[in-house]
């Protein structure tokens, strides 16, 4: 006969005497039709039991969020983010009398319970989770082979031709226009040291053991890391799906590089099309970290993070400039001061 392991949140009760997991599902419910009130009275309970239970209680709010709420109203899970920081970072456990920590679920609560709702995202998982079941994999597309990695320096790939129309820079769904002057600066640059008719071989600087590490399915992790990045440039979104769940599900060490890489794409492809990005994407790196027993909520925040990115408005400016300013300066280039005017002392 087999017995199911001890489950201690089967055996954990708040206060009022109600099974916590059963509290759980109930603030899920009540929050998924809009019933503020015994939300809020289910919350409360948790949180005069004790801090452990407040935690799982804001546990509860990030995968309400992430599960209810969803792309109907993305940035609903930076702004439950913010109120969890105000309610640890503000006063004391204080059970009895409330303060700040019952305000921010409180307002965290009332907030969620005005919100559309939208399970696209868990939808996206249970199907790219079918996909794989029945034999399917992720791929790696030729534009990954650039000269960010080996295999695209050995096809002669530098940074030049990143820049090229089709290039590893490409991406779709671009804001039109704020781009281009920085381009053309860029590539102008660049052009003196890989172009022409002998132009220099682009040599590595630093060492990526990636390259000598494959997935669960074979593929090497250095181009699945590229393939990741650009996919979502370009908006491929079931194709950027794939190769997050084929990454998530090969180590440890790869989903670290997956949630460095969306926060550094907000920046670095997104940047000015959607000002917020970055913002949302460290948030939902951080709630990730309340996650480290829960790999199927870690994974479905990730799913959110790369369809919210594929579907963003882009603007790579900020990653021309740092490029132009690299050239400039190892040129000689030297800052001018400001001329003295009303704005000094």
């Amino acid at each position: 006969m087999k017995y199911d392991a001890y489950k201690l949140e089967n055996h954990t009760f708040t206060r009022a005497g109600l099974p916590l997991h059963e509290a759980e599902r109930s603030l899920r419910v009540f929050i998924a039709e809009g019933d503020q009130d015994h939300a809020i009275d289910i919350a409360y309970d948790m949180y005069r039991t004790s801090t452990y239970i407040l935690r799982c209680l804001w546990k509860e709010l990030f995968r309400t969020t992430l599960n209810v709420i969803g792309m109907a109203e993305p940035y609903a899970l930076d702004y439950v983010y913010n109120l969890y920081r105000i309610c640890y970072d503000c006063e004391p456990y204080m059970p009895e009398s409330g303060g700040m920590m019952a305000l921010s679920f409180i307002h965290a609560i009332r907030y969620l319970c005005r919100c559309s709702h939208d399970s696209s995202v868990s939808a996206s998982l249970d199907e790219i989770e079918k996909a794989f079941a029945d034999g399917e994999t992720a791929g790696i597309p030729s534009f990954a082979y650039d000269h960010h990695n080996h295999e695209g320096r050995k096809l002669g790939h530098n940074p030049l031709d990143f820049l090229d129309p089709d290039g590893g820079s490409y991406v779709a769904n671009e804001v039109p226009g704020l781009a281009e002057p920085y381009k053309a600066r860029l590539r102008e640059l660049l052009s003196s040291i890989y172009g022409g008719p002998d132009p220099k071989p682009f040599m590595a600087t630093g060492y990526n053991h990636y390259y000598e590490m494959e997935s669960r399915n074979g593929l090497n992790l250095e181009l699945m890391q590229s393939a990741f990045q650009k996919s979502i440039r370009r908006g491929l979104e079931r194709e950027s799906l794939k190769l997050a769940y084929e990454a998530i599900t090969s180590g440890s060490e790869m989903e670290d590089y997956l949630w460095e890489r969306v926060v550094i794409m907000s920046v670095e492809d997104v940047g000015m099309g959607d000002p917020d990005c970055n913002r949302l994407m460290y948030s939902c790196s951080k709630i990730k970290d309340l996650f480290l027993d829960d790999a199927e909520t870690r994974i479905l925040l990730l799913f959110f993070c790369v369809i919210y990115l594929c579907r963003s408005r882009k603007e790579r400016s900020t990653e021309l400039i740092k490029g132009i300013l690299v050239q400039e300066f190892k040129a000689g280039k030297k800052p001018i001061l400001a001329e003295s005017g009303d704005c000094d002392d």
